[in-house]
């Protein structure tokens, strides 16, 4: 893909439940923050000079929190500009400097979870799996299954009735077995995802990271991961493999899963135009590699 003209677009539920639209040329700054061993997802948006109709049907208030708005950020490279952000809206409200209006978006994916304890029981030959989707059905309806690994491959049932009693993510990270992040499950664009350490999913247009696909500077190593800057790539995907190909750290080359990314940047057609991708890799310590899971295991 050739990295030059960026573009971008946002949908966004209103205080009256319509959806509003707006794009490129206008100028916004975003920050999307993802990360597997996170319960939630975050992102932040400043769209700048809505106009005053806009700005006054999409203020909302935090403390609303039975307001659920849906907002989804389209951004890429013209003509594309894939879906990179699914959730909803926590705060939104706007503001003037000098010069420009500016509204501050505040989004949580999947979206606005009960910050209250739940307890919920399980009776023995429960199915773990079942169990999770009950838990996604009933406090996060928005969510549906996005991909799941052999977790319960050797135990697929509960041996005896259990109470699971703590937060909805808590809940869903002692159904998931509990990794180093907590759990084996993590969101993605309003998508539940459950994998092992060594499970990883297929790329979606985006395989190798070297400096022709848009590598910046030289990756480091840090604990069991390596972290890397590049051009803003729409197309990369949490838990992906992909393949590192470093001129300047060859040692730290090779197949790794995405464990973590963040896009940030300017767009506009007033402002020069610039963003970037900081991604976090993993892979295994054991001679295992990686296991890449099949169409058969996503839902």
């Amino acid at each position: 893909m050739l990295k030059s003209q960026l573009t971008w677009k946002m949908q966004i539920e209103d205080i009256n439940g319509d959806t509003q639209e707006f794009g490129y040329p206008l100028t916004v700054d975003f920050g999307i923050h993802r990360n597997t061993m996170a319960g939630t997802q975050d992102a932040d948006f400043t769209v700048y000079n809505l106009s005053q109709t806009l700005r006054n049907l999409l203020r909302k208030n935090y403390i609303a929190m039975n307001d659920y708005r849906q907002v989804e950020f389209f951004c890429g490279y013209a003509p594309n500009a894939p879906s990179i952000f699914k959730g909803q809206v926590l705060v939104c409200g706007s503001d003037r400097d000098t010069v420009d209006w500016m509204t501050t978006i505040t989004c949580k994916d999947p979206g606005l979870i009960s910050v209250n304890d739940v307890s919920i029981n399980f009776g023995a030959k429960s199915s773990y799996l079942g169990n999770v989707k009950q838990i996604l059905k009933s406090f996060m309806p928005e969510v549906s299954l996005g991909a799941v690994g052999h977790i319960y491959d050797e135990q697929p049932t509960l041996l005896k009735a259990n109470q699971f009693t703590g937060g909805v993510t808590d809940v869903l990270s002692q159904l998931t077995g509990g990794n180093f992040s907590g759990g084996n499950f993590f969101f993605e664009n309003q998508r539940a995802f459950i994998l092992l350490d060594n499970e990883c999913l297929p790329s979606e247009g985006f395989d190798v990271l070297n400096s022709a696909s848009g590598l910046l500077g030289s990756p480091y190593y840090e604990d069991t991961f390596t972290h890397a800057a590049m051009l803003f790539e729409p197309n990369i995907r949490m838990a992906q493999i992909l393949d590192l190909e470093s001129l300047t750290q060859e040692w730290l080359n090779g197949t790794k899963k995405v464990v973590a990314y963040e896009h940030t940047g300017t767009i506009g057609g007033s402002v020069q135009s610039a963003a970037i991708t900081n991604v976090t890799l993993y892979a295994p310590l054991d001679s295992k590699g990686f296991q890449i899971l099949g169409l058969g295991n996503v839902f």
